[in-house]
């Protein structure tokens, strides 16, 4: 029972230390006494009316209920705090620090997040709300509130979430890696309690003090040589082993000599659990990719399976042969059961040996190599350990286990180190429920709650002067001042370390053996460290000098505590320096990209504004462009080990093949790796693929790039990212962006690295300036001597389908080209916008049409997105916003963050509760949210009508928000043997009716064309775009030529059959056949010519797949593959024949390659497995998403 309590007025919980009363409960005789006092010391009237309760509310009926508590609340009027606040229906908001819009209060905790822990909450204690990458967390360093949240009960619990699940794959079903709730956990516990109780620990002694002495013959040699030892690998060694032989009679051999090798037992360890750290920082799929670190982590995992399995399976035969066996902890195991008679399964007894191998061994190694740190530090409190030392009579023998006992004085320096470095720097609940906590702070369910428990040990309210190293802290009178909720490295209640004894005891035997001996001084204490990243706090840089213990004292009865006044305790009135975070210096960056259509150069340029922000030496270039530079860059590096160059690669594909400005670079990894060479030792990378899932290749380049990069000698500090144009892409990619520069923070957080710059919102002008012209100015005219930038005109623009009663629309185009073209390449169109769209617009948002101007500067690297109008404008060329708004603005694609973060700002004056909902719904972390406003305002108009308040933005501002127009590429449906000057194209007019209204959306350029229909000779701008030979009809007439599509995607085959009939391929010579889809003979286009082609022999075989013809069975492209399985199959297989998809990429693609597998299989007998393999070569596809 605590001796002293809180008692403070209902409604001022929040600061009860301020506004409470401490009094000594041992001073009262009953309940109403300590009432009356109470009352008179909170200045209440009268006692009649007073009832107390704990901070959850419980009412306290009882003297005994009460001096149970740390924290009472006093009601004047018998209502319950909670009770009032459910009734009043408010809430104290929790405080905390304000977050950045992007990364939370990431740059308030990191690069040092056990001293920024500690700040924070001198501003904020005794509860703080902080967020780090939209991962909400509610911390106290409060005991009080640590006694609610850290037993496990119907409010909180301990779940497996966060970080703490990446080790779950090691630990397995282990106390550590378990959820409270698990009956593997119960039966665990229930066993395992009386294996640690004191009587059970003074069992493993014995082999403790054997274990020390052998650390001790080690650090003999350190001392005879004089060369400076790393103390935390030999106190890591000695813990290892100790756990080893006391848990299960295995030895590591760890501690034979100076010299002995690792066993592979540790190394894989070691490199799982610094794996499993680094997946925290990973996206979801990174555990999923095929990557030689994921691998090598399962392979490692199985080794330490196997080993422990199989010293598990030896000492089951020795129990069942009756053979003498060690009373350690696995004979314990083997051999307990429950009370309800059940015992532990094989595989569970591994992983609690596994568990306590992980939890056991580097938490009780930081403590000795922090106390030894410590003990340097302090002079006095080693000359009382020693002084210790002598009295109990520790010599050569093992300790007994009465001096262990003893030893009280050490074991206070053992939990003084454990308070002044927490192994674990916090511990993890989770709300069970939507709870009040006293202050009336509402905790909602599923909250994730974080015991600060190093800003507990450090918080001046609970130890005075934290800073300072004072062992008598722990005397047990000063305890009884303290809740029990104030020391926690081992946690507390249930769910608390099960081998907090055998730690402690541990530790007293390590120490008192080896200071007995030694003397430790700390080689450079300004270098020691601490890893931020570690998910315990170990010291980093530790070096220590050992010599022998020339200052033993002589025998006394009695220890002199020393004195504990901060001069008498340091020597000095400063406090000694906090231990600082490991840092490294932040390399050279280098970002680049391979990109067709600017998605992926627009995402690179993000990436290296904000790198300019960390970093003066920032790269960023194409792939194609840097490539020599880039062996040069690299050349200059050391090699050393080290990494001295970061490497980020934005890259898109096309159809698997990389972008026109990444072709160079794909051939030299390509090379490079075939050479077995190694340029990028010293490199970490990452990278990120744009692309659209609905595609086959989806990836296919950036996963290529990222495996090369590796395989080059690269290590890659984040897994590969994707963006899907199918979907979200900005928003995969903010993910991406917003992982990338948090680990790039971890890992290079340095005093030079001015993180909190990623943070500030880059403004929407920055490196875009213009100068409006006036039309006295010659440049008015200038503006308007040319209405586009066109280099074609649409000769013929006609409808192919039977409009009136398919209800649909497909227009041929016939374009001119003035470049040359083969069959299977593409034509590039830049459509232009509906004028009444235009001046809708315009209007709307107070733009003049007429307007002239200029832009003076585009500074690519500055501007805030590389895809904007602004950045598609060139320099110094005047022009007008009425030419910009018809050919350049994109006007029908969903409306950008960057045009919604515009409205929000807007509209911030009028409705500022309406704007900062719409700038959320533009923040990196709601996606989702995004994507469904982005469903109900389809285009720039439906946003500008749900929003009419917005009358006005600058002309700067519009060009700067608001997405420039991409170009439409469509496969030529021609051959230049029949139209050299001009591309034929088929194309598929896109009409979209918004559900709930007769509101029809277009497509941008589709619409474009079906609304130039009448118009004679309508300029346009477009260029022809090769395919790269990646979709080229086969050189050989005699090669089988199947050709399988379905609406436009007939297309490209309009090219090869204009092209083979031009050459001659045809009957009995060449072999070619066209499988067609569509619904009926209304949308069956180009009928007339494609039975002309039957008729001459151009086509072998034309077989037609309708959908919804009358009198028809519904039949696809694929039931038709299915049914001419034999024919193709010999074509395929037999006469060496070449498939030939075109179409959409999510639906008839995928069934059509299905449907050519299940060919393989039926009627070939290709193994199923196999059928993708024997595919691929026959194969070839070109599609669109």
């Amino acid at each position: 029972m605590a001796d002293s309590l809180y008692v403070v007025l209902s409604g001022k919980e929040s600061d009860f230390r301020s506004n409470g009363k401490l009094l000594n409960v041992s001073t009262y005789n009953s309940l109403e006494e300590l009432k009356t006092d109470a009352a008179t010391k909170l200045g209440v009237a009268s006692s009649a009316k007073i009832v107390f309760s704990d901070i959850h509310g419980n009412s306290l009926s009882s003297f005994d209920e009460v001096r149970t508590k740390d924290l009472v609340i006093l009601h004047t009027n018998g209502h319950m705090a909670a009770a009032a606040a459910a009734a009043s229906g408010s809430h104290t908001p929790i405080p905390g620090p304000v977050g950045t819009f992007f990364f939370g209060n990431l740059y308030d905790l990191f690069p040092d997040p056990l001293n920024n822990m500690r700040k924070l909450f001198k501003t904020f204690s005794p509860l703080m709300k902080f967020s780090i990458l939209g991962n909400v967390q509610i911390g106290t360093d409060d005991p009080a509130y640590v006694e609610l949240m850290a037993n496990e009960s119907d409010t909180f619990w301990k779940r497996l979430v966060g970080p703490l699940a990446e080790f779950k794959p090691i630990g397995g079903q282990g106390l550590f890696t378990t959820n409270g709730d698990d009956p593997d956990w119960l039966l665990g516990h229930k066993i395992l309690m009386p294996a640690f109780s004191p009587k059970a620990i003074k069992a493993y002694s014995h082999e403790m003090g054997s274990l020390a002495n052998q650390l001790a013959v080690i650090f003999q040699t350190y001392s005879d040589s004089g060369e400076p030892v790393l103390i935390t690998k030999w106190m890591t060694n000695f813990t290892f082993e100790t756990i080893g032989k006391t848990g299960f009679g295995y030895d590591f051999g760890l501690l034979d000599s100076p010299n002995a090798p690792v066993h592979p037992f540790i190394s894989a360890m070691a490199f799982c659990l610094s794996e499993s750290v680094n997946r925290v920082m990973q996206l979801n799929v990174y555990k999923k990719l095929p990557l030689s670190a994921n691998y090598r982590y399962e392979r490692e995992r199985k080794l330490m399976v196997g080993i422990v399995d199989e010293v598990v399976k030896v000492r089951k035969e020795q129990i069942a042969q009756k053979k003498e066996v060690p009373k350690d902890l696995l004979t314990f195991m083997l051999t307990e059961k429950s009370s309800e008679g059940v015992t532990m399964s094989d595989s569970l007894i591994r992983d609690q040996v596994l568990t306590f191998l992980i939890a056991g061994h580097e938490t009780t190694s930081n403590t000795l190599s922090w106390a030894l740190f410590e003990l340097d530090r302090n002079p006095h409190v080693l000359e009382a350990c020693l002084q210790e030392i002598v009295n109990v009579g520790i010599s050569d023998e093992v300790p007994t286990d009465r001096q262990i006992t003893d030893m009280v004085y050490i074991e206070r320096v053992v939990k003084e180190t454990l308070r002044m470095h927490a192994p674990v720097r916090q511990v993890g609940k989770t709300a069970r429920k939507d709870t009040t906590l006293p202050g009336n702070y509402l905790i909602p369910e599923g909250t994730h709650m974080h015991i600060a428990v190093d800003a507990l040990h450090h918080n001046p309210h609970v130890f005075e002067s934290p800073e300072v190293f004072d062992p008598d802290r722990f005397l047990p009178e000063n305890e009884s001042k303290r809740s029990v909720y104030s020391w926690m490295p081992f946690s507390y209640g249930a769910r608390s370390c099960i081998g907090r004894q055998f730690a402690v005891q541990e530790a007293k035997v390590g120490l008192a053996v080896i200071l007995r001996k030694f003397k430790f001084t700390t080689v450079d204490p300004s270098a020691v460290t601490y890893d931020p990243k570690n998910p315990t706090t170990s010291p980093v840089n530790l070096w220590m000098k050992v010599t022998p213990q020339t200052n033993l004292p002589s025998s006394s009865k009695e220890l002199k505590s020393p004195a504990r006044s901060l001069a008498d305790l340091t020597g000095t009135t400063e406090i000694p320096a906090q231990v600082a975070p490991q840092t490294s210096p932040l390399p050279p960056i280098t970002i680049l990209y391979g990109s067709n259509t600017g998605t992926a150069s627009d995402y690179a340029g993000t990436i290296a504004a904000k790198a300019r922000t960390l970093s003066g030496d920032v790269v960023i270039s194409s792939l194609d462009d840097f490539l020599p530079k880039l062996k040069t860059r690299l050349s200059s590096f050391p090699d050393d080990g080290k990494i001295h160059h970061l490497l980020m690669v934005v890259t898109a594909t096309y159809n698997g093949t990389p972008p026109d400005n990444a072709g160079a670079f794909d051939k030299w990894i390509t090379e490079q790796v075939a050479a077995k060479a190694l340029p990028l030792k010293g490199t970490d990378f990452a990278v990120f693929g744009c692309g659209n899932k609905q595609w086959r290749t989806y990836q296919m380049f950036p996963a290529k790039v990222d495996t090369h990069l590796e395989k080059l000698g690269g290590r890659r500090f984040l897994a590969a990212g994707a963006g899907d144009a199918n979907d979200d892409i900005d928003g995969d990619f903010n993910q991406f962006l917003r992982l990338l520069y948090s680990v790039v923070i971890l890992n290079f957080g340095g005093q030079s690295l001015n993180a909190g710059d990623l943070e500030k919102e880059s403004d929407l002008l920055d490196g875009f300036t213009l100068k409006s012209v006036p039309p006295s100015d010659p440049m008015w005219s200038a503006a308007r001597e040319t209405e586009g930038n066109f280099n074609a005109t649409i000769l013929v623009n006609r409808e192919l389908q039977n409009s009136a009663k398919s209800g649909r629309s497909t227009r041929h185009l016939e374009i001119t080209v003035d470049s040359p073209y083969l069959p299977g390449d593409h034509l590039e169109v830049f459509p232009s916008n509906d004028p009444e769209i235009v001046e809708s617009v315009a209007q709307g948002l107070g733009l003049a049409l007429d307007a002239t101007f200029v832009p003076t500067e585009m500074d690519a690297d500055k501007i805030s997105s590389t895809r904007s109008i602004a950045a598609s404008l060139p320099v110094n060329v005047p022009t007008t916003l009425r030419k910009v708004l018809l050919h350049r603005a994109d006007l029908l694609g969903p409306p950008t963050r960057s045009i919604v973060t515009l409205f929000a700002k807007k509209i911030a004056a009028k409705d500022a509760s309406a704007a900062e909902a719409l700038k959320a719904l533009a923040a990196p972390d709601a996606k989702k949210s995004f994507e469904e406003f982005q469903k109900k305002h389809r285009t720039l108009l439906d946003l500008m009508a749900a929003y009419p308040s917005v009358k006005e933005v600058s002309l700067a501002e519009f060009l700067c928000a608001v997405s420039a127009m991409t170009p439409r590429r469509y496969s030529i449906a021609s051959s230049p043997l029949v139209h050299a000057d001009r591309a034929t194209l088929a194309v598929g007019v896109v009409q979209d009716v918004f559900p709930g209204s007769s509101k029809a959306y277009f497509g941008q350029c589709s619409g474009f064309f079906k609304r130039m229909g009448a118009v004679k000779e309508c300029k346009v701008e477009a260029y022809v775009k090769s395919c790269k030979d990646s979709f080229r009809p086969p050189v050989d007439p005699k090669t089988p030529l199947i050709m399988i599509c379905a609406g436009t995607g007939l297309s490209p085959f309009m090219g090869f059959l204009q092209d083979r009939k031009a050459k001659g391929f045809v009957n009995p010579n060449s072999e070619t056949h066209l499988i067609f889809g569509c619904r009926n003979d209304d949308d069956f286009i180009y009928k007339q010519e494609l039975e002309a082609f039957a008729a001459e022999g151009v086509i072998s075989g034309l077989h037609v797949a309708f959908s919804r013809k009358d009198g028809h069975a519904k039949k696809y492209v694929q039931h038709v593959i299915i049914d001419e399985g034999v024919l193709l199959w010999k074509l395929l297989n037999d006469q060496g024949g070449l498939a030939y998809v075109c179409g959409a990429a999510g639906g008839m693609a995928k069934d059509v390659r299905r449907a050519l597998e299940r060919v393989a299989t039926m009627i070939g007998g290709v193994p199923e497995e196999s059928a993708g393999e024997w595919l691929e070569s026959r194969y070839v596809e070109d599609v669109w998403g």
